[in-house]
């Protein structure tokens, strides 16, 4: 028996292959499944910071926990692993709540009139004369109160 093949009828080299197509698909998902679990622990542990120093660590990471839980419920989306994706979907939004207020203004208004002064200074720990230091905080604060400078001179 003799089969003739035709070019027509071999796989063309632009196309992609089923099988690598669903290969690839699982693996991204396995990877984001990892990601949304990862962003969950995270996310449990930073409300058990009141606890314990080692949980308060993972409360700086909220913006990067939200863009990672986000990345991954998409790619979960994708592949059609929406159960999956829910809960991803549910850490993004527990992240994004704890985020909104520090982004987002509660109330676009006018400027208020309060002058804020600031006196910076640097205390060394060797230092013993505190009373130094005293006498410039309450000379700024008449500064603040009466609008004009002592006539006594600073020290340095």
């Amino acid at each position: 028996m003799f089969v003739a093949i035709s070019p027509m009828s071999q796989a063309s080299t632009t196309e992609t292959d089923p099988a690598l197509d669903s290969w690839l698909v699982k693996a991204f998902a396995l990877a984001a499944l990892m990601a949304v679990i990862f962003c969950l622990l995270i996310t449990v542990l930073s409300f058990a910071a009141r606890w314990s120093h080692l949980c308060d660590l993972a409360t700086h990471w909220k913006l990067q926990i939200a863009g990672a839980s986000a990345i991954a419920t998409a790619v979960l989306c994708f592949a059609r692993r929406r159960r999956v994706a829910v809960i991803g979907a549910l850490v993004l939004l527990v992240n994004v709540a704890y985020l909104a207020p520090l982004y987002v203004p509660r109330s676009i208004g006018r400027a208020s009139s309060l002058k804020l002064r600031i006196l910076s200074s640097n205390v060394l720990s060797a230092n013993r004369d505190s009373e130094r230091l005293l006498r410039l905080v309450d000379a700024e604060k008449r500064v603040t109160k009466t609008g004009s400078r002592p006539s006594q001179s600073r020290q340095r």
